[in-house]
């Protein structure tokens, strides 16, 4: 599932650290200079900023840290008087921007990151990505001592190609949420399950699902078609 990058307001940062001095309410700062993120340039010359996707390595692809430093940005443009025009582009020489980070919105990243320190005698590495980019990756060969997936039907797959030593088991479960627009009619009617939510949503009502392949939006098929 991809983010929503629209420019918006937002009461938090992932990046709040960047402090700037102020004039009748307004964020300034001296004109080309260069702001301190991690994953952006920001750069103004006379009325035009440049904002420039800064991970060619990653083809500048999105991660959540760029997500929340593009929140900034934008929020800094908006409020700087002197800056009318906003130019927007991508470091290196071949792709613009590769879409969201697969590896970074992998479902089961923080689950990972907290259990790995648990391990005092051992180091974990983590891999992330698409269950099914590393499920073939490891069918081809490449090393690995486990393997999580939030879809079983990826785990079936090393299994039908005996690359699996031993039974799956449970490491984690999760649960789906439904999001709605506070103002909404289904938010309205205090929705509390699943079967609410389709009485709520009503005959023309619209869900936004996951792609097919993604577990939450396979997950969330099976629930509404078991509702009926």
């Amino acid at each position: 599932m991809t983010p929503d990058l629209a420019p918006q307001h937002s009461r938090s940062l992932q990046r709040a650290s960047l402090d700037f001095p102020r004039t009748a309410g307004h964020r300034v700062k001296p004109k080309g200079a260069l702001l301190d993120y991690e994953t952006l340039r920001y750069e103004q010359t006379d009325h035009v900023v440049t904002l420039t996707y800064n991970r060619p390595d990653q083809h500048n692809a999105v991660n959540r840290t760029m997500n929340a430093e593009l929140h900034h940005a934008w929020q800094r443009f908006r409020d700087d008087d002197d800056a009318f025009v906003l130019v927007i582009t991508g470091a290196g020489d071949t792709t613009f921007c590769a879409g969201w980070d697969l590896a970074d919105a992998a479902s089961l990243t923080e689950t990972v990151e907290a259990l790995a320190p648990r391990f005092r005698t051992a180091r974990v590495e983590a891999s992330f990505g698409a269950s099914s980019a590393l499920a073939r990756q490891i069918r081809d060969g490449a090393p690995a001592d486990v393997f999580l997936s939030a879809s079983p039907d990826w785990i079936d797959f090393l299994r039908e190609a005996n690359a699996l030593d031993g039974a799956p088991i449970v490491l984690a479960r999760n649960e789906l949420v439904c999001v709605t627009a506070a103002e909404s009619d289904v938010a309205k009617r205090g929705v509390t399950d699943a079967a609410g939510l389709l009485v709520a949503l009503g005959k023309h009502g619209l869900v936004a699902i996951a792609d097919e392949g993604v577990p939450a939006g396979e997950y969330a098929r099976a629930a509404l078609k078991a509702l009926g």
